[in-house]
């Protein structure tokens, strides 16, 4: 174990040096541990966004700082302290410096108050013996006497009620409710001092969600299958309605031999149907909407995986194969030979889509174009074009009268 400490020291050590021999000493505290990062925003390299973070003899980090997050460009300051489990217990907040330099704790405090006028600006952590959060308190004395509190309690008989799916997929109310020791509660309240319990089984699946206290209660309860799968969600009003009302409220999921979902149904609408393929890719799928008028919405894929067309059709099955009665949408992979195509559906745009010339090379495995049709029934497209490091270097489309758009990236 020691081992891996030293080891964990030292390649902080090591990265650290590593940067400081390529990064001006003169901003930085040359005689502590920091990893600086720069975000370039142009491709000459003369904006970029820096972060620094200081590390202590222990390897955590306790002191950030970030320039280019304001307006101002000032360097912005944040100090972190731990308990002596290396917990964060204390942060202050946000302090604009002069310099890069790393800054002691008193320095920091004494900047912050000199900022906020306020003695305690600085937010706390406490936790329980279990070394989990049981406390956090916000910056400011207006919060010092409100904190969020995180109290975890083992469930007792009679809290909880047991809903199971059986074999069918039917939900089944028999009046249990969970024996003592099957659940654990999280119960969160906030600066207002408004809760919620999270109570949660072994398998860390959420089974209820209640908020507020006493008759104000309000549950949300989660139901699952036998082998752990999300079959119903049941709002609050479904405690308060007959067994026969219940669907008109809940959300509901049915699951087929894969685990994959076939039918859901959401509060006031209509039963979605969805299949798949051999490689467990949704193939089709049917709303309420598009079932009265006997109509599927289907998928195609090409080799690797990704979308390639998706049709309105009258029949279920891949996109190409189906009685297509609308194109949804196309895409278009590794090169450009869909121009001609696009020009057919767009010919007052043929010129400005044949003038594009784009890197072949950095085409492959990247979307090059998509034509999607709008809820109106027009066309809407998009082209796509990439430098030789693979970063978009422009696009052009018809919402835009096909103005070349030019992307420069670093």
């Amino acid at each position: 174990m020691m081992h891996l400490f030293r080891f964990k020291i030292n390649r902080i050590l090591f990265l650290s040096l590593m940067l400081m021999t390529h990064t001006p000493m003169s901003a930085q505290s040359s005689d502590k541990n920091y990893i600086q990062t720069k975000t370039f925003l142009d491709e000459d390299g003369l904006t970029f966004l820096r972060h620094i973070d200081y590390y202590d003899e222990l390897g955590v980090v306790s002191e950030t700082v970030d320039v280019g997050r304001n307006t101002s460009q000032t360097p912005i300051v944040t100090r972190t302290e731990y308990n002596m489990l290396l917990k964060p217990q204390y942060q202050c907040a946000p302090v604009p410096v002069s310099a890069l330099a790393y800054l002691d704790g008193s320095a920091v405090d004494d900047a912050a108050y000199s900022i906020y006028g306020d003695e305690i600006a600085y937010s706390t952590n406490g936790y329980d013996d279990f070394l989990q959060l049981k406390s956090s308190c916000k910056a400011g004395n207006a919060w010092e006497e409100r904190p969020v509190t995180i109290k975890r309690h083992v469930v007792h008989d009679g809290v909880v009620r047991k809903y199971t799916v059986d074999a069918n997929g039917n939900l089944c109310d028999n009046g249990q409710y969970y024996p003592y020791g099957m659940l654990l509660s999280c119960t969160t309240a906030d600066e207002d001092g408004r809760s919620m319990t999270v109570y949660t089984d072994f398998h860390e699946n959420t089974v209820l969600e209640r908020r507020g206290t006493g008759t104000e209660a309000t549950d949300t309860y989660y139901v699952y299958d036998d082998y752990g799968r999300l079959s119903y969600v049941l709002p609050p009003m479904c405690q308060h309605c007959s067994a026969s009302q219940m669907s008109k409220y809940w959300y509901k999921y049915t699951y087929d031999d894969r685990g994959r979902c076939t039918e859901k149904q959401l509060p006031g609408c209509g039963v979605v149907k969805y299949w798949y393929d051999n490689a467990n890719r949704l193939l089709s799928e049917q709303d309420k909407h598009l079932r009265s008028q006997s109509l599927y919405r289907n998928y195609s894929y090409d080799r690797t995986g990704r979308l390639t067309l998706q049709t309105i059709s009258s029949t279920q099955g891949d996109a190409y194969m189906s009685n297509t009665v609308t194109t949804e949408k196309k895409n278009f992979y590794d090169n450009y030979s869909f121009r001609s195509e696009l020009a057919y559906h767009f010919p007052e745009w043929a010129i400005a889509i044949n003038s594009v010339n784009p890197l072949l090379q950095a085409a492959k495995g990247r979307l090059t174009a998509t034509m999607e049709a709008t809820s109106d029934g027009l066309k809407y497209m998009e082209i796509y074009g990439y430098d030789d490091r693979g970063n978009m270097s422009y696009n052009i489309s018809d919402t835009i009268n096909f103005i070349l758009i030019h992307i420069s990236l670093c």
